[in-house]
């Protein structure tokens, strides 16, 4: 029990969303850390939930909003999103970095392949995906 009480330890909760249940377990781990030991805690979330709903769109609620803000409200010293769907997910989520593996794992791919930047073409199926990866090629 001292040991626990001497708040020296970092933690790193690495956060898979599959339904909304797993909402209120982050925030019961989170609580549980903050008053037992944690000086320093790290969310990696695999997977954001809501990340399509990054905006307003006629009567349709901005959930990414909600749930962004129910993140920060726990405070997390930093939260990493693996593939963030959007740049709306970072400007929502406070200390937040983003982690996408999928620009370097291309580059392996188009080396792999000896894509020809003057004859080879990529295509991106929408404006989203154009926007996400297109400022890395």
């Amino acid at each position: 029990m001292e040991l626990l009480a001497s708040r020296n330890y970092e933690a790193e909760i690495i956060f898979k969303y599959e339904n909304d249940s797993d909402l209120i377990k982050l925030l019961f781990v989170k609580s549980f850390l903050d008053s037992h030991f944690c000086k320093e805690c790290l969310l990696t979330i695999v997977y954001m939930p809501y990340s399509r709903m990054d905006r307003v769109q006629d009567a349709s609620v901005f959930a990414l909003k909600y749930v962004s803000k129910m993140i920060n409200d726990m405070h997390f010293d930093y939260v990493k999103v693996i593939e963030p769907h959007s740049d709306v997910t970072m400007a929502l989520l406070d200390r937040s970095i983003a982690n996408s593996p999928t620009t370097f794992l291309l580059h392996e791919v188009m080396m792999e392949l000896d894509f020809d930047i003057e004859n080879d073409y990529l295509f991106f199926p929408d404006q989203g995906t154009q926007k996400r990866f297109g400022k890395h090629f």
